[in-house]
């Protein structure tokens, strides 16, 4: 397959139709769980670098907490080619099982976790290894709830894909909800001592109820019926490499401005105004996690539009105001009152719900399903990792070097004019191979 043309995959055969509530359930709250882990210390890297990376100088302290937040992502992509493979040879729903018990210990265990002043050089060394486990397994977790779910379904594959996404914000939201009522319980010498565990240990909760919904799923139509028919590969990744390269840099490209929004705009921004601008964290932690509830609100309405309008133009229009309004609306964040602040954050959400809305069914669309669990885990872990999970330390390094505090923005619109050239790329090649963009195509998309 080169880039020039356009990949053609059989039409989906069998008795499919929308995925039962135990498939749709289970793969949603396994990526709930994926998320508010991961979000947790994304949300707390600031409050509680100094328990593990003492140092005179708070910013280096800083550096340190959140280069260990962006090692749990570089593992994620090595996740993704094992599970993955593990998944497209053996199906589905073992590997989920698999993921959700390993991210279940690991972030249960960083909650119990002794800090330095306790067994010194240890803990910081413990913590980068749990955050590895925690990148490991989560590098199998999105990609595989996902493409259970597409496989499920033969209708509204938008809007069914879209509801795991919102699963990821669900999951933000959630850890920003027990972020503020942990904040409101404890006073700030209880949270820096001990209440910060509470929100890691909670996790160990969800993991059970998503280890049991998982042992109840039945496993995909469509990858039941590669199996029956010999269709399945022994070396999924080999396969990519030497016959889908053009497919996975695309899957790359598309998600740049989704690994970096999610992570600038909501996850790191509690953190941003707090030191930026002196700002109350709980305050700003709040506004978050309102912007959170609508961005979680509105994708599922995308991915419903997406069923009925190409996701691509979708796609192009988000990508497109992001470019226009992230400077400006940044440059309003240092005087903002609360209310303004949440008019700032609820208008990002609302442009990028479009996009986020969208991109999975785009993508897996033209993935076929001997490779699709691990062509799209490696492709959207590797532009996570990349993207995202370096999003607040290249955040906090523009402010330093420009001496601007909008400079955040630089890279999100850097993400957004990435991604674009990538959608019109892919909307060119369609329109050259002179098909019509139908809203619900069957075969792949573009190559």
């Amino acid at each position: 397959m080169t880039a020039n043309t356009i990949e053609k995959h059989p039409a989906t055969t069998g008795n499919m139709s929308r995925p039962g509530s135990k498939t749709l359930m289970a793969s949603a709250i396994g990526t709930v769980l994926e998320w508010y882990d991961f979000a947790i210390y994304g949300y707390l890297a600031a409050l509680i670098s100094h328990q593990f990376f003492p140092s005179t100088d708070y910013f280096a302290s800083l550096i340190l907490s959140y280069s260990v937040f962006a090692l749990g992502y570089f593992i994620r992509p090595i996740g993704a080619i094992f599970f993955g493979s593990f998944g497209d040879k053996y199906g589905r729903k073992r590997t989920l099982i698999i993921t959700i018990i390993l991210m279940t210990l690991s972030t249960f265990l960083i909650g119990v976790l002794p800090t330095y002043s306790s067994i010194g050089l240890l803990a910081p060394i413990a913590l980068v290894l749990l955050r590895m486990l925690q990148g490991f397994s989560a590098g199998g977790e999105f990609g595989g709830a996902v493409a259970l779910v597409y496989e499920s379904s033969a209708k509204n594959k938008g809007f069914l894909c879209a509801f795991i996404c919102t699963s990821s914000c669900v999951g933000i939201l959630c850890s920003s909800l027990v972020m503020n009522i942990v904040l409101g319980i404890f006073s700030p010498h209880a949270f820096a001592q001990y209440a910060w565990r509470i929100p890691f240990l909670l996790s160990i909760v969800t993991g059970i109820v998503a280890i049991y919904l998982r042992l109840k799923v039945v496993e995909s139509t469509e990858f039941l019926q590669a199996q029956a028919t010999g269709k399945l590969i022994k070396r999924p990744m080999a396969e990519i490499v030497k016959n889908h390269k053009s497919t996975l840099i695309n899957l790359i490209g598309l998600y740049t401005i989704c690994s970096v929004s999610i992570y600038l705009l909501f996850v790191f921004m509690p953190s941003y105004l707090a030191t930026t601008f002196g700002m109350n964290f709980k305050v700003s932690s709040g506004t978050s996690t309102i912007a959170m509830l609508v961005l979680t609100l509105f994708i599922p309405f995308y991915g419903w539009l997406s069923d009925r309008i190409h996701g691509l133009y979708l796609m192009a229009i988000s990508a497109s105001i992001v470019i226009c309004v992230s400077y400006p609306l940044y440059r309003l964040l240092g005087n903002a009152s609360t209310v303004s602040l949440m008019t700032i954050q609820i208008t990002f959400a609302i442009i990028i719900a479009a996009y986020h809305g969208s991109v999975i069914r785009v993508i897996l669309s033209q993935l076929p399903v001997q490779i699709r669990y691990t062509a799209y885990s490696f492709g959207y872990n590797l532009s996570y990792s990349l993207f995202g999970g370096t999003a607040p330390l290249i955040a906090l390094a523009l402010m330093k070097k420009t001496n601007n505090t909008a400079a955040p923005s630089f890279y999100l619109i850097f993400s957004a004019v990435v991604s674009l050239l990538f959608v019109a790329l892919a909307l060119k090649k369609l329109k050259k191979s002179n098909r019509k963009l139908t809203p619900q195509p069957v075969t792949g998309e573009f190559a």
